[in-house]
């Protein structure tokens, strides 16, 4: 499963999706534990809007057999988002931030799906720690500078986007 799983690596890289696509495929009928070739499915997949539903369960499938899959966790919460299933990402996201409390963009995203459902107050602080971590974070300082605004706080919304848009 392993060589197949580094096949289709290899066929992606080299522009040709759906070699890589059988590959991973049979990377798991081979041995469907491994976490790998299921990421890989969902990073594949996760590109297509059409497949997001395969690409969610092929990432929700990575986190049961390996909980500790940073990259699976981020790309779930991910997709979760994109799909607008705000809470289910932010759950996911806190996932990430639980097992890398320096992954600055997905405290970004949680701070951004916070604000999302009406939570800025829930949101700052992450947006926060994606500043710290990421000084360089223009997602982040928009994000922030946007959350500020709902809350009509003047000076630090304009200050924040000043930053943002450097």
């Amino acid at each position: 499963p392993q060589i197949l799983c580094n096949l289709g690596s290899a066929e992606l890289a080299a522009g040709r999706p759906a070699a890589a696509l059988a590959a991973y495929r049979g990377a798991v009928a081979a041995d469907p534990a491994h976490a790998e070739a299921w990421y890989n499915l969902g990073t594949l997949w996760s590109g297509q809007p059409v497949r997001r539903g395969a690409a969610e369960a092929a990432f929700r499938r990575t986190v049961a057999l390996s909980a500790a899959h940073v990259p699976a966790w981020y790309n779930l919460a991910n997709t979760l988002l994109d799909a607008g299933e705000r809470a289910a990402a932010v759950d996911a996201f806190r996932a990430v931030l639980s097992l890398d409390p320096g992954h600055a963009d997905a405290a970004c995203n949680l701070g951004l799906a916070l604000a999302d459902q009406g939570r800025p107050d829930e949101a700052e602080p992450w947006l926060r720690r994606a500043i710290v971590v990421d000084p360089g974070h223009r997602q982040a300082y928009w994000q922030f500078g946007l959350a500020l605004r709902r809350r009509a706080a003047g000076e630090a919304v304009a200050s924040s986007l000043r930053l943002a848009a450097k």
